[in-house]
Parts: structure tokens; C-alpha cells; sequence
């Protein structure tokens, strides 16, 4: 009977021990899968808010997002200011200094006061 008594209290006593390391390896698990989403959240993959978590996406370089944008063809060609005014028809004749003087009333009034000067120079 004491050799059974034994056994029930060693039983008890591997039972107790499994549920505390279960507890302690859940903890663990937890602390890991915090750190991880702490990462992703610093990178800028993942964001959150209580208890939402919301992808993102994974970081590129500006090579490929430069590729990204030309295949999306989201790039746009840089002109310089005469070449946006002929596109527009609004050139003048400015871009050949040959603006007539009623073309020139209205081009000078398209621009602000201080650049008034530049637009008449450009012209003598």
C-alpha cells in the first residue's frame, strides 16, 4: 500500500512538472512570436493596431520599385518649363523669341510679378 502511495504521489508529481513546462514553453512560444512580429513591424512589413495585424509588403530596392514603376507605366518624362508650354499650346512663340507683342501682353499676365521681367527679356 505504501508502494502505491508512492507511485499516486511520483504520478502527481511528473503530471504537475509537464503542465508547469507546457506553461513555460507557451510563454516562450509567445515571447519568440512577439519578437518576430517586433521585426516586421520596424521593417515596415506589418502593421498593428490592438490586436489587427495588417501586411504591408516586403521591402524592395529602388531598382526593382524603378522597375515596378516603368512596367506600370507610372513614370513620367521631365521637361523643362517651354517644353510643359508648347505641349499646352501656351508657348508664344517664347521658345523662339519671336512672341508677338499681343502674345506677350498674354504671357506676362500668366506669370507672377516678379517673373514678368524674365518673360519680356527673354525676348530682347
Amino acid at each position: 500500500m505504501v508502494n502505491n502511495r508512492e507511485n499516486k504521489v511520483k504520478f502527481t508529481a511528473d503530471q504537475s512538472s509537464e503542465v508547469i513546462f507546457q506553461a513555460y514553453d507557451q510563454k516562450n512560444i509567445r515571447r519568440r512570436v512577439y519578437d518576430a512580429l517586433n521585426v516586421l513591424m520596424a521593417m515596415n512589413i506589418i502593421s498593428k493596431e490592438k490586436k489587427e495585424i495588417r501586411w504591408i509588403g516586403l521591402p524592395t530596392n529602388s531598382a526593382q520599385e524603378c522597375q515596378n514603376l516603368e512596367l506600370l507605366f507610372l513614370l513620367f518624362t521631365i521637361h523643362d518649363d517651354i517644353e510643359v508650354l508648347k505641349r499646352m499650346g501656351m508657348a508664344l512663340g517664347l521658345e523662339k523669341g519671336q512672341c508677338p507683342s499681343s502674345d506677350l501682353a498674354r504671357a506676362v499676365k500668366m506669370v507672377p510679378k516678379s517673373l514678368e521681367p524674365y518673360v519680356i527679356d527673354s525676348l530682347e
